[in-house]
């Protein structure tokens, strides 16, 4: 729904490929901005199992993963992390949820995108409590 008013149109990048990698999946950083402010991070390193690592704001490692396949790990807080969270706050600002998607390209950050409706919004998490849990932090009427 909110893309509905925005004008097609074509962009073509160059193609972020790093050698020995079966898929194309860059490493990831993705930062949950709860009312323009960065509340969760999640760090993917895309590898054979795919590792995933979920921060809350004081960077302390959260006990779950967004995607059941995921093995949950303990990727290092690195400076691309802190940079990616700090990059986050400023573009979140103004927007009740959004979730800035950063790829990891030969060790250096790159931005990759807004999402405003994750998985369209039909997201639940393995343990019910963290479906309550990232409710809480969405403040709708402010």
């Amino acid at each position: 729904m909110q893309y509905k008013n925005i004008k097609p149109g074509i962009i073509i990048e160059e193609l972020l490929e790093e050698e020995g990698r079966k898929e194309l999946c860059l490493d990831e950083i993705e930062i949950y901005c709860f009312n323009g402010k960065p509340k969760l991070f999640q760090k993917i390193v895309y590898s054979e199992p795919r590792y995933a690592t979920i921060y809350d704001e004081n960077f302390k490692t959260l006990d779950f993963s967004f995607k059941r396949e995921y093995v949950k790990s303990l990727n290092p807080i690195d400076d691309n992390l802190k940079k990616a969270v700090s990059l986050s706050s400023e573009l979140a600002l103004g927007f009740k949820l959004v979730r800035v998607d950063w790829a990891i390209y030969k060790g250096k950050l790159y931005f990759n995108e807004m999402t405003f409706t994750p998985v369209s919004g039909f997201f639940l998490f393995e343990y019910e409590k963290w479906n309550y849990e990232f409710g809480k932090m969405l403040e709708l009427n402010k």
